[in-house]
């Protein structure tokens, strides 16, 4: 059982759509959360573990073009479900397989006149842990 504090920066894919057409613009994400993670206690050394948990996600958007500089932020909800199975290698290791799947809310950019959908990504990632 744990509690996973989660600190991400990851420019998520873009796309915006404003009333004169799809816009190129830099972005940058930041995204924080919070989620309990709890697995079940057993003999084997295959440990599976599920966790969910709602934190959020702060985009920021810049055009910085020959003629003109916008740029605009919003703050958005966001949701997560996780679910793996870790395998213990020893009594400090330990080797993981993890899916995440990270939901989010709407935004908006009034500087660019568009709105970008919620988002949903799904990821499989290996970890490798060492307990102190």
């Amino acid at each position: 059982h744990g509690l996973i504090l989660e600190l991400r920066r990851k420019p998520p894919p873009v796309l915006l759509c404003s009333h004169s057409g799809l816009l190129a613009a830099g972005r940058e994400a930041h995204a924080v959360g919070v989620h309990p993670e709890g697995s079940s206690p057993n003999r084997s050394r295959f440990k599976p573990f599920i966790g969910a948990g709602v934190g959020g996600v702060d985009t920021h958007l810049e055009d910085n073009s020959y003629f003109s500089y916008r740029s605009d932020s919003d703050f958005g909800l966001a949701w997560q479900g996780v679910a793996g199975v870790r395998y213990q290698l020893g009594s400090k290791w330990e080797l993981g397989l993890i899916y995440k799947y990270l939901g989010t809310t709407d935004r908006s950019f009034d500087a660019f006149n568009a709105k970008m959908d919620g988002t949903q990504t799904h990821s499989v990632s290996v970890s490798v842990l060492f307990k102190f």
